[in-house]
């Protein structure tokens, strides 16, 4: 390996820098996924456990 300097990593412009970050923020964007659960507040607030988002009822052995 041989030594970089900090000119190699100067090569792109601010326009392409931009446009990269941009479809970095939409690729990213894709994967997000809406939370949802402000029904579900009444048994957390009880202390119903959920697991994976379906309610996981211990039962006693």
């Amino acid at each position: 390996m041989g030594f970089r300097h900090a000119s190699q990593f100067l090569y792109l412009s601010r326009k392409t820098g931009l446009a990269m970050a941009f479809k970095l923020m939409i690729s990213a964007q894709g994967k997000w996924c809406k939370l949802d659960g402000a029904n579900r507040m009444p048994e957390i607030i009880e202390g119903v456990e959920f697991k994976d988002g379906i309610k996981h009822i211990n039962q006693a052995a």
